[in-house]
């Protein structure tokens, strides 16, 4: 039997899956495609995101070296970056086709497993930036369902890894944008959607459509 997954949970919505590992990292080639895999490695190079590497280096006690911290030195010598990021744990490359299939066992037929390890593996705590990047690039005016996707997914577990992760709710997602009442109802409609199939996704703009209509907030 493959254990090329083992210690590796996901939580999946529409095409994307979020992969954590035992050591706190995820798979952004996984979270990111179809819409960016070939790209991923330039989510290093956007807007803000150097800042996030640098206090994630300065929480672990160390200071990012300050050339770094220049856009256009950082833009102009990315795999020098890429580097050094992997050297002090804030990436990690994994080798495999994002996606693709390994055999379930040695001489076993058949389509085999998922690989969930092969691509770049990031820091969680730049796994909601990263989704916001894939799905808008650097638009931050409009609401992006997998960067909140992905926000829910690790406040639901706490920041850290777990071995089962449940079908994560579309509903808790607009816990701020209608009353109690009506929370309790879109959670029972939510349930409702994922005994159907209905990705995290697909839950989402159904429920925002209905949360949308005219007093449907206040009701």
């Amino acid at each position: 039997m493959s254990h090329v997954n083992d210690g590796i949970t996901t939580c999946q919505f529409g095409n994307h899956v979020l992969a954590f590992d035992d050591s706190g990292m995820i798979n952004a080639s996984l979270l990111v495609n179809p819409l960016r895999v070939a790209q991923v490695k330039e989510f290093f190079r956007a807007t803000g995101v150097i800042d996030e590497v640098a206090d994630l280096v300065k929480s672990s006690g160390r200071m990012l070296p300050p050339q770094w911290l220049d856009p256009h030195y950082a833009r102009a010598n990315r795999k020098d970056l890429i580097l050094y990021l992997g050297k002090i744990n804030i990436l990690r490359e994994e080798p495999g086709s994002v996606g693709g299939h390994v055999p379930a066992a040695p001489g076993v037929p058949g389509s085999g497993v998922i690989n969930l390890r092969a691509g770049l593996w990031v820091r969680h705590e730049l796994a909601v930036r990263l989704a916001r990047w894939a799905e808008l690039g650097q638009d931050d005016s409009r609401e992006s369902p997998l960067a909140n996707f992905v926000e829910q997914a690790l406040a639901d577990q706490g920041n850290k890894p777990i071995k089962v992760c449940a079908a994560i709710s579309a509903a808790n997602v607009l816990f701020d944008q209608v009353s109690p009442a009506m929370l309790a109802k879109l959670r029972a409609m939510d349930q409702r959607m994922i005994e159907d199939g209905l990705s995290a996704v697909d839950r989402f703009d159904i429920l925002k459509a209905l949360v949308d209509l005219p007093s449907t907030a206040e009701a």
